[in-house]
């Protein structure tokens, strides 16, 4: 089975990597993860490129200026 997940984000630089790596974890599934950074001013792009650059191929990151967390998971679901 395929299941795509995306994760809006703003400023949740000392969430994120748990978040990802949460459904990272998550087996018996083939995963495309795509994390849409909100314009965050903290860390969060930072910790994001760290972690796609972990496992290429399996977090796709989108970096787009403040537009709130419900065109975020829509602009996700448009690359899923």
């Amino acid at each position: 089975m395929k299941v795509a997940v995306v994760i809006p984000c703003y400023n949740v630089e000392d969430y994120v990597e748990a978040a990802v790596r949460s459904v990272w974890a998550q087996k018996g599934v083939e995963l495309d993860i795509v994390a849409v950074d909100d314009g965050s001013t903290d860390g969060t792009g930072q910790v994001l490129a760290a972690l796609a650059s972990e496992r290429p191929g399996q977090l796709k990151v989108i970096t787009q200026t403040n537009r709130g967390a419900c065109l975020a998971r829509q602009r996700g679901m448009g690359e899923v």
